[in-house]
């Protein structure tokens, strides 16, 4: 007498498959992350001023200085009240910051909203602790 024929399946194997995918992909997610090397990027640190010409004309205290570059956009840092800032920035192999000071004046209820080019007016470094000041 014959025997039925079985029907065979391959439901375990798959499912063995992929459970030894995801072991392998939280894994390797967990070595590769202990050996990432960080980004370069410099913290740069300093203070900004502003000169007679605009702290007598606007009487005003500087409040945002704008690190400006092709490559990573518009990177803005707060100054903080003693004039100084900390901010980081990605060390560029390609090209300098081009940096702009912004402060708010309000004088009779009336707000107004200034820049300068400050003195250098481009920031570039290769190093990954920088300091640099700024002023208008």
């Amino acid at each position: 007498m014959p025997t039925a024929i079985q029907p065979h399946s391959h439901r375990k194997y798959i499912l063995a498959i992929i459970i030894v995918g995801l072991i392998g992909l939280i894994v390797g997610g967990l070595v590769a992350s202990t050996f990432l090397i960080g980004p370069d990027v410099t913290d740069l640190t300093g203070t900004v001023s502003l000169g007679n010409l605009y702290a007598n004309q606007y009487h005003g205290t500087p409040n945002q200085i704008l690190f400006n570059s092709a490559v990573t956009g518009n990177l803005s840092s707060g100054v903080l009240p003693d004039k100084s800032y900390q901010v980081y920035l990605p060390i560029l192999s390609i090209g300098d910051y081009a940096v702009t000071i912004q402060w708010t004046n309000v004088t009779a209820g009336a707000v107004s909203f200034y820049s300068c080019t400050p003195n250098p007016s481009i920031f570039s470094s290769s190093s990954q602790n920088a300091t640099q000041n700024f002023s208008c």
